[in-house]
């Protein structure tokens, strides 16, 4: 080895040193605040297990979502970064959702089947520490819950790629079942696999509406894939899971339960859009300070019914977020009416109009209040995150 290999080596050699030298005392710290997050969660989850005897000696249900609402609201308005907000919401949503478990286990039903965006928005809002059971319908999952089998269920009402779902409307009338939540969830497509690298792939699996939706991308960014269309996600995610190179078409937060990473996120061809799920369960949600009560009516199939019904709504004052019409197949009823209000039935503005709504229609059923969701956070509001 020439001197100028040698002095080479030996500057190399100092970098090395150095850096440790500069990392040793930044882990030391990190490692320091990581047993201290340790012992806090698991103080916090003491006082959770201690808060959990009470509510069942006081006989009253253990879950409170108005409760968990106001927690993540305020740390949302606490947080002053780097952390983002959405982090910060699947962050303490993980630790809520041990907490559930330690309190009272949870099983969960969704319209399956697995690996589809209900799943996915029912992981978001229940976190990955609760049971979760696919139902192969609506009626299933209806009948589920109402026997006591699962807890909560969690059905589509806006959703890009499972449809909207009008029928729900129909069960809704002899349900016994109220409306507990709800969730958005963005639509988007990522690319997931065991492999360390893009250009290492040599096929893709994707469930057929999937592909279409990402075939552009496809094309441009892995031209020496193969594509394998699949029947459902989880079908995708099972195989590729079992080939090192080869990767599914899924949503980022399937990626751990199938031992995977993360390639390439939001990979649609269109523009990213939000699906809109809805919770379901026995329990009725007491008010949070920023809720959603959704409302079905028939309103009379005659000039003005329909703004003799939404009068009391405008005279109290209360902002109606959103109103749809959906055809009924029950014999004399043209229409249902879905409508969303800003408030919680139990606040004495929105109980009086629902009262005098319901003397000037010819059906009314208040389905439930719930906290209302944030969309700008489900959407990603800190810019676009599409990896090209």
């Amino acid at each position: 080895m020439n001197a100028s290999n040698k002095d080479s080596g030996r500057s190399e050699k100092r970098d090395e040193n150095d850096q440790s030298e500069n990392l040793s005392p930044l882990r030391r710290q990190v490692d320091a605040i990581d047993a201290q997050i340790l012992g806090l969660i698991n103080q916090r989850l003491e006082l959770v297990r201690e808060i959990g005897r009470c509510k069942r000696r006081g006989g009253g249900g253990v879950l409170d979502r108005a409760r968990e609402a106001e927690v993540i609201g305020r740390l949302v308005e606490q947080n002053r970064g780097p952390l983002s907000q959405e982090n910060l919401r699947h962050i303490f949503m993980e630790i809520i959702s041990v907490a559930r478990e330690i309190q009272q286990s949870q099983n969960v039903a969704y319209l399956g089947p697995e690996a589809t965006f209900t799943h996915v928005a029912a992981m978001q809002r229940f976190g990955h520490f609760v049971k979760y059971q696919p139902q192969p319908s609506i009626d299933d999952l209806f009948r589920e819950v109402e026997r006591g089998g699962c807890h909560f269920g969690v059905v589509p009402v806006e959703n890009a790629m499972e449809g909207a779902v009008n029928h729900i409307l129909d069960i809704f009338l002899n349900a016994k079942l109220n409306l507990c939540g709800e969730i958005y969830q963005k639509v988007a497509f990522d690319l997931l696999s065991t492999a360390p690298a893009r250009n290492t792939l040599q096929v893709v699996y994707a469930q057929t509406q999937a592909f279409a939706l990402c075939r552009g991308w496809l094309r441009r960014h892995l031209p020496q894939a193969v594509i394998r269309e699949t029947d459902t996600t989880a079908r995708a995610l099972a195989k590729a899971s079992e080939r090192p190179a080869a990767a599914a078409l899924a949503n980022f937060k399937m990626a751990p339960d199938y031992g995977m990473g993360v390639l390439a996120t939001s990979i649609n061809d269109t523009a990213r859009c939000l699906a809109r799920f809805l919770v379901v369960g026995k329990q009725k949600t007491a008010a949070s300070g920023n809720d959603k009560t959704s409302v079905m009516f028939v309103a009379d199939d005659r000039p003005g019914a329909l703004q003799n019904v939404l009068t009391p709504i405008t005279r109290a004052g209360i902002n109606l977020i959103n109103i749809t019409s959906h055809p009924t197949g029950h014999a004399g009823w043209k229409d249902f009416f879905l409508m969303d209000l800003q408030g919680h039935r139990d606040e004495t503005p929105v109980q009086r109009a629902l009262d005098e709504m319901a003397s000037a229609c010819r059906y009314l059923k208040c389905l439930g209040s719930y906290p209302r969701a944030d969309t700008a956070v489900a959407a990603g509001k800190n810019g676009d995150d599409h990896a090209d």
